[in-house]
């Protein structure tokens, strides 16, 4: 699944997320504060997952990169040296 597409989707859970805070705030101060600091926690988690889903996805896609370039190596040193990658010839 494409990297923006998931971040695309953390951003849609974590706005459906602070509308259903702000719905269930009411008119009491102490209300409103523990809103402002659940924003807090809400947008500092929703960054911090972000973060490592990108990070941990650029490493697997290196991962594939580098696997697909060694077997595309092996295949053409296999062609050009006349033996197949079980050792056949």
């Amino acid at each position: 699944m494409p990297l923006t597409l998931v971040l695309h989707a953390y951003r849609l859970t974590a706005l459906h997320l602070w509308e259903r805070l702000i719905a269930l705030c009411d008119d009491d101060p102490a209300t409103s504060r523990a809103l402002l600091d659940s924003a807090s926690a809400l947008w500092s988690a929703v960054d911090v997952y972000s973060q490592e889903l990108a990070t941990a996805y650029r490493d697997v896609e290196t991962e594939q990169l580098l696997r697909s370039v060694r077997v595309r190596e092996a295949a053409l040193a296999s062609l050009f040296s006349g033996v197949s990658v079980a050792g056949q010839v």
